[in-house]
């Protein structure tokens, strides 16, 4: 350590407990509850409290609930918080009519208590959310599968394509789909039969 290192040590206290201390500063001109030892705590696993910090005024600003823990978390695993907090807000949406299983690509489709054929069309709108990991392939599988088979349900348990196209079931799914992922903004569900275009 140098001579200088070694006064600054002295007079100031160690580097993390410096850091530690202007992102109390910055962060009680706001109003956030975090104490300075949680603050010191992060620095010490490796963290970055101002980042956090300015993460979470920004979060504040676009009116998202971020905790202190979440925004550590992501910090430790080392991706930007600041610019998680603005990809969060990024929308994107997914049209789909066909799901994977272990033999490739299925179409929708199903029958309804009269034993008409029913073509199955979804369209998914959806923001990136504040996590930890980004959306993948897998996840967004896993929720077209979900969609697609509650769907199918709805297919089976009605009694004519009519019936489905007059029903309430795609509301009834961007609820469900909403109240199961936050992240998921609204789920549109097209009934057809099978060779109508799509």
């Amino acid at each position: 350590m140098s001579v200088l290192n070694f006064v600054k040590e002295i007079l100031l206290g160690p580097s993390y407990q410096r850091e530690a201390r202007r992102a109390f500063e910055e962060s009680a001109s706001w109003g956030l509850q975090v104490s300075q030892i949680q603050m010191e705590g992060h620095a010490l696993a490796g963290g970055h409290p101002l980042a956090v910090v300015r993460a979470l005024k920004r979060a504040g600003d676009l009116r998202l609930d971020v905790s202190w823990q979440m925004a550590c978390a992501m910090d430790l695993v080392g991706r930007d918080v600041e610019a998680a907090v603005d990809e969060s807000l990024v929308e994107s949406e997914i049209v789909f009519d066909s799901i994977q299983d272990g033999t490739g690509s299925q179409m929708i489709e199903g029958n309804c208590r009269d034993g008409s054929p029913v073509r199955i069309v979804c369209r998914l709108r959806y923001r990136n959310g504040f996590r930890i990991a980004p959306w993948k392939d897998r996840d967004l599988a896993i929720v077209q599968d979900s969609i697609a088979l509650r769907a199918l349900l709805a297919v089976g348990q009605a009694e004519s394509l009519q019936a489905l196209q007059v029903g309430t079931i795609g509301t009834e799914l961007s609820l469900w789909a909403r109240g199961e992922m936050c992240d998921i903004l609204h789920v549109e569900v097209a009934f057809s039969r099978p060779s109508a275009s799509i």
